[in-house]
């Protein structure tokens, strides 16, 4: 049952009944056109290039399937004897004949899970009680890792944080997770780990004795921004720090000798949306070597294949390439580039062969539904897709803008049918983050806009990827200025290139994207009406209510009490008397990364300004809204806000 808490300030006659049951079965067809469009989890090639996996997902609801390559016929892997399981985090054994995977069964509880390839024989090895995932191979395939903590009600920053009550002490909510390992004949799995750490990411050494890992000190939510390269025996557990970068790290590779570990490093806002340059640095440690320093793109994911080359895949201006990298030279050799994004909506990743011969993705696009590809980088072959489904748009374009020295890109989706007279009227859409991008998929809330009548401008202002590593930093300690800019030069481009009305553009954005939604309205009347989704009003109350305070780090500078007014700067609040701009806020009521104060106390201002506003929280979400129905209802209401302030 949706249940949610209303607080509005009507200042229009209300719409006629008949009419406004009109315009809500557009909205719900519009929010429905992509039902038939397929989801797909991962895709992964086994290292002898023979086999394809992917995980298809239905129902909330994960379903391995497997192809020999480079023909035959997909069968489901499962764990479970009726199938009723929500299985995936596929891995390979490095002969290709068996496949990891966590299977995930009625009482909500994942478990690891070994499967023969061909003969689809599976067996569950693990009974732990807690959260498991990241299953990974020893290259001799005797043995399997995992990451593990006891904590059962892991859900991330991203999902609705567990209430706090009684008495608060912060090392009482400390779960580490730590890497285990198991024979993969069974038995009992041990931690090849400290208990003290919590760890995000890891890689099996060559030889088998030890881990490269991403790990840090205390609470898991809170401290990635913070966490450091380490090396754990595998034997013993015990850690050798390896670097304590100023910056974020994700994806830690061993070289196929063992002697470096690679990484992608850089400005990175969000924990698994990934991007910097390639580095690496000696095992022993060392300064770690920029492989890519100065590229005009963000690399995202890597793999080693051959001893000094790696292929990576990045995010490239609006689109995504894939090239080869000499380590040694630094040469780069271009292999494919497009309009096109490769893995699921949040993360740019890709899986190659051992010799880089083949590769899988998910593949998925402006005008495409997601698909799973298999072969040669840039020459795949379709190997699994979702019925075609009509476009949303009839048309996506790619814009170019300028704001003094600064040049980036942005999306403009059009809607189908002839513009109205004076054009058509826009939603300027911004990204989460800062750090990540506007990207080609078939998203629903961009159909919903699209679908009821509306243009859709996505900027990548200066702090997204895609530009290289100075223009992600472009907005440090700059929230609010050069971005906002940014953003209003991608909407002169889009006025400049199509029929855009001049006078109905609205704003919407959820997260940074709700923060400049309220930073909008303080700052210009240009936009009609804006949409904010977990939006930040006041930086300096934010920091100590938010549960990941320490991202906020690296992007100010230093913490609210050591420099308080660079916070007070861009807070929204403190310009909340300039706000004319009719502005709905949305929220989770128990979102961790922006709790709902901060919605409440710029809309209570914008009520004492006597602006147009509405607030509804939703009960029980967390930063994103989890179920189908708050959903749908959070882009009925948007669509609705803008269908009564712009037309």
């Amino acid at each position: 049952m949706l249940a949610t808490l209303s607080l509005a300030l009507t200042l229009l006659a209300p719409t006629e009944p008949a009419a406004l049951a009109t315009r809500r079965a557009e909205i719900d067809a519009a929010y429905d056109s992509l039902n038939g469009a397929a989801s797909y989890r991962e895709a992964v090639v086994s290292p002898d290039g023979t086999r394809v996996a992917w995980v298809e997902s239905a129902a909330g609801r994960g379903r391995i399937q497997w192809q020999r390559l480079p023909g035959g016929a997909p069968k489901v892997l499962t764990a479970a004897p009726n199938g009723a399981a929500d299985e995936g985090s596929v891995s390979f054994s490095p002969d290709g004949k068996r496949i990891a995977f966590l299977s995930t069964g009625k009482d909500g509880q994942a478990q690891v899970a070994v499967a023969e390839v061909d003969s689809g024989e599976a067996r569950i090895l693990t009974s732990l009680t807690g959260t498991l995932s990241s299953p990974r191979w020893s290259e001799d395939g005797k043995r399997l890792a995992f990451l593990f903590t006891d904590r059962i009600d892991a859900v991330g920053p991203l999902g609705p944080a567990p209430p706090r009550v009684g008495l608060i002490q912060a090392d009482a909510e400390t779960h580490a997770q730590r890497i285990h390992v198991i024979d993969a004949a069974g038995g009992v799995p041990r931690p090849a780990s400290p208990p003290e750490l919590f760890v995000y990411q890891y890689d099996w050494a060559p030889d088998g004795k030890s881990f490269a890992a991403v790990a840090a000190r205390g609470d898991g939510d809170a401290n990635w921004w913070v966490a450091k390269l380490y090396i754990f025996d595998a034997a013993t557990g015990a850690a050798s720090l390896v670097l304590s970068p100023a910056m974020q790290m994700t994806n830690p590779r061993f070289t196929p000798d063992g002697k470096s570990i690679a990484f992608v490093g850089g400005l990175m806002s969000d924990q698994g949306v990934d991007g910097g340059d390639l580095f690496l640095v000696s095992a022993a440690g060392s300064e770690p070597r920029n492989l890519t320093p100065g590229r005009t793109a963000t690399p995202s994911d890597f793999a080693f294949v051959g001893p000094r080359r790696m292929v990576f895949v990045e995010w490239s201006g609006g689109g995504t390439a894939v090239n080869a990298l000499d380590v040694d030279t630094g040469a780069v050799t271009p292999l494919w580039k497009d309009d096109a994004h490769l893995g699921p909506a949040f993360r740019l990743t890709f899986s190659l062969s051992r010799d880089g011969s083949v590769s899988a993705a998910v593949r998925h696009g402006f005008d495409r539904v997601p698909e799973v590809v298999a072969g040669k980088v840039g020459s795949w072959t379709k190997l699994a897709s979702g019925p075609p489904v009509r476009t949303p748009w009839s048309a996506a374009r790619s814009l170019r803008w300028k704001n003094g020295d600064v040049e980036g890109q942005t999306w403009l989706l059009l809607p189908h049918g002839t513009p109205p007279r004076g054009g058509f009227p826009m939603v300027v859409s911004v990204h989460g983050g800062p750090s990540w991008a506007s990207h080609p998929r078939l998203d629903r809330t961009w159909a919903t806009f699209t679908g009821a009548g509306y243009a859709v401008l996505l900027p990548n202002p200066r702090g997204s990827f895609g530009q290289g590593a100075a223009f992600t930093r472009g907005n440090v300690r700059d929230f609010g200025g050069g971005d906002f800019q940014d953003i209003l030069a991608s909407v002169d481009a889009a006025l400049a290139a199509a029929p855009i009305s001049t006078d109905r553009i609205g704003l919407t954005g959820h997260s940074y994207g709700g923060f400049m939604a309220m930073w909008a309205v303080t700052q210009t009347k240009r936009f009609r009406a804006v949409v904010s989704g977990a939006g930040i009003a006041n930086w300096q109350s934010y920091y100590g209510l938010n549960r990941i305070d320490t991202w906020m780090i690296p992007f100010f500078g230093a913490s609210v009490y050591d420099d308080p007014a660079i916070y007070r700067k861009v807070s929204p609040i403190e310009l909340v008397k300039n706000v004319k701009t009719p502005t709905l806020i949305l929220q989770g009521e128990r979102d961790a990364e922006v709790p709902a104060p901060q919605a409440f106390e710029f809309w209570r201002g914008l009520r004492t300004m006597g602006v147009p506003t509405e607030l509804v929280v939703y009960e029980g979400e967390g930063h994103i809204p989890q179920t189908p129905k708050n959903r749908r209802d959070w882009a009925q209401r948007t669509v609705e806000w803008f269908d009564r302030w712009m037309k």
